[in-house]
């Protein structure tokens, strides 16, 4: 008899136990997908460089990855007009290009897109290589008007009027594909019937893993906002076991 009673408590007991080890090892597996989903890649890395470069009448370089190379350009210039095109005496254009064969933009209408923070760069868009070839920003034509020799500047481009908005980069790093985008700010004005454009680029940043897509705006990876959890994985499995 005594040894019944006995047997049935080592059951009881041997039951228990097995039902907390597989609450344990339920509550460790959950724990780990949990952790395992939060966390960022490994390599995952976005490098931002704030810039304060005002352009007018020139041209200056963009390093996106500040290896010393220039990777894109921005030119601002003014070309007159022949004469078989008079009353038109010229146009102004802000335009981008790349230095090597992966460089590309963003396109809208055919034009550099101004995109606004939080859009996706990333395969899904639409790019326009900029390599040997220009891509228009903003332009404008200086048109004469009378015989007071006055002349009026029409703007145009999707660039035209633009407060810290995005271009949207794609280019070539070690034979493989990286994302990014340069801010800038554009403003295309008329001085006394002469045309100006006014640009200010106020940083560039770069997503380090390639084909990993990159937001506007984005100056680093993904937030390691996984909240640590609270209590050991025994105490919840001691929950789980409740």
């Amino acid at each position: 008899m005594r040894r019944s009673k006995q047997s049935s408590r080592n059951n009881v007991m041997t039951k228990t136990g097995q039902h907390r080890l597989n609450a344990y090892a339920m509550a460790a597996r959950a724990a780990g997908v949990a952790l395992l989903a939060l966390a960022p890649a490994a390599d995952a890395e976005v490098i931002f460089t704030p810039r304060n470069v005002h352009l007018q009448n020139g041209s200056f370089s963009i390093d996106v990855n500040n290896d010393g190379g220039a990777d894109f350009f921005l030119t601002d210039r003014f070309y007159s007009a022949p004469r078989s095109q008079f009353p038109l005496e010229g146009r102004r254009k802000l335009a981008i290009h790349g230095n090597a064969s992966g460089a590309s933009v963003v396109v809208s209408n055919k034009e550099v897109a101004a995109l606004s923070s939080g859009a996706n760069i990333g395969s899904s868009r639409a790019f326009r290589s900029v390599f040997n070839q220009k891509a228009l920003l903003a332009g404008g034509q200086e048109v004469y008007h009378g015989s007071t020799g006055t002349c009026c500047f029409e703007p145009y481009g999707n660039w035209e009027h633009a407060s810290r908005s995005y271009v949207g980069l794609r280019f070539e790093l070690n034979g493989q594909t990286h994302y990014g985008w340069a801010r800038l700010t554009v403003n295309a004005v008329s001085y006394f019937g002469l045309g100006e454009i006014h640009v200010l680029l106020s940083g560039y940043a770069y997503e380090t893993t390639p084909n990993q897509s990159i937001k506007a705006g984005q100056t680093r990876a993904a937030d390691q906002a996984a909240e640590p959890m609270r209590g050991t994985l025994g105490q919840l499995a001691k929950g789980a076991g409740n």
